[in-house]
């Protein structure tokens, strides 16, 4: 039994057409990407629907213009601008996102390397403070060598304290 749709349905049924068509998706991916917030969508629903054969709820419409990337009022064809301020809200919270995921990532890279830089200097420290007998066992070299690297090893401690004050300051 087929019902007899009114001019709203077919209309906004070709506007998500419309949409969806224009970002490169099947009526799957829709399904998909609606059901990823929720939604209970098949193929043949979104196919339905597109054809103005089955009326379309509000928070149906409301999942499926998150899963196009579009505000709600993208329905009615004539706001093109909130479109695009949608799409470049979408994007910029993506963007902040990763840049959210790349902060964590290095903070956790430089907490490494300032914990290894640390100890490594305290070891270092131990050596420069043998007592004279094991002492008299190292050659030149190596007291020399252990002196650099103890510099190198503090210089990175305070390069990293920099940094990561710095991080904390911007953040």
């Amino acid at each position: 039994m087929s019902k007899n749709m009114d001019g709203d349905e077919q209309w906004i049924g070709q506007r998500i057409q419309e949409l969806r068509q224009a970002r490169g998706m099947t009526q799957h991916d829709l399904a998909e990407a609606a059901n990823r917030l929720g939604g209970t969508f098949h193929q043949q629903t979104i196919q339905k629907i597109e054809a103005g054969a089955r009326p379309l709820r509000h928070s149906e419409a409301i999942k499926l213009t998150l899963a196009l990337g579009v505000h709600i009022d993208a329905l009615s064809g004539d706001k093109p601008e909130i479109d695009r301020q949608f799409a470049a809200v979408q994007a910029a919270m993506h963007e902040s996102r990763s840049s959210a995921r790349e902060l964590d990532r290095v903070a956790w890279e430089w907490l490494s390397r300032w914990k290894a830089a640390k100890d490594q200097a305290a070891v270092f420290a131990d050596l420069e403070h043998m007592d004279s007998g094991d002492e008299a066992d190292l050659t030149e070299s190596l007291r020399t060598d252990a002196a650099d690297v103890r510099r190198i090893a503090e210089a990175l401690l305070e390069a990293l304290d920099n940094a990561a004050g710095e991080g904390v300051a911007d953040a």
